[in-house]
């Protein structure tokens, strides 16, 4: 029995514009059940990983229908001691050539505070410095797959249910992509092409979906989540 709906992801699962209800809401609304979005603008996979795992292990997430968003692959995170929290970085521009980062630190905490974090341009340019030498697609791909796999069975054990709402444009198919729940639109996976594809984002610049964007992607999540009872 479904109790909840928990959401997890980037600002993709919780933004909002001139508009009041994005598609966890109305997921939430047709089941007839209370949601709490986890979800924070500028997370990274690994950040959203890490509050599914606190979550998780606090016992919160049982009779539960859990949407869990990944982001883009190239975002990346790291423990701030200072401030006792993960930090996510992301960039804006070409994962090779790394020459915009910017952090979602203001979001967490408070945007007047961001020159507060010790070393903070030179942690800037070690990203940078990864994003163009170090850094790979199908690497972070298949580690990606990995940990939702993981996830999606942790919730089965507890008899929750979880839809995998994959965003980044970069994927390629393989046999354990199969045996994840992913919500697919068609021939297509990633959200974010098939929102572009179907003039369901916000804007032509602003890649966040519309109002209309979110109720197309509820009515399918809706539609995928009632099969799976």
């Amino acid at each position: 029995m479904i109790n909840s709906i928990i959401s997890f992801g980037c600002s993709f699962s919780c933004w909002r514009q001139d508009f009041t209800k994005g598609f966890v809401d109305l997921v939430a609304n047709d089941y007839g059940v209370q949601y709490q979005n986890h979800s924070i603008p500028g997370n990274s996979n690994e950040a959203i990983i890490n509050e599914f795992n606190k979550r998780y292990h606090q016992y919160e997430l049982k009779d539960s229908l859990i949407l869990f968003q990944p982001t883009f692959l190239t975002r990346y995170s790291y423990y701030d001691s200072k401030f006792r929290n993960l930090i996510s970085l992301q960039n804006m521009v070409n994962a090779k050539r790394g020459d915009e980062v910017v952090s979602n630190f203001q979001v967490m905490f408070n945007e007047n505070e961001v020159t507060s974090i010790d070393f903070y341009e030179k942690k800037l340019q070690l990203y940078r410095d990864y994003q163009k030498y170090l850094y790979n697609d199908e690497y972070e791909y298949n580690k990606l797959l990995y940990s939702l796999y993981n996830i999606q069975s942790s919730i089965e054990k507890i008899g929750s249910k979880i839809i995998f709402i994959y965003f980044d444009s970069w994927y390629k198919s393989t046999p354990l992509l199969n045996k994840i729940n992913f919500i697919r639109f068609g021939n297509e996976l990633s959200c974010l092409n098939w929102a572009k594809k179907n003039d369901l984002t916000y804007s032509k610049e602003d890649l966040h979906l519309s109002e209309e964007g979110n109720k197309v992607l509820a009515e399918k999540l809706i539609s995928m989540g009632r099969s799976m009872e």
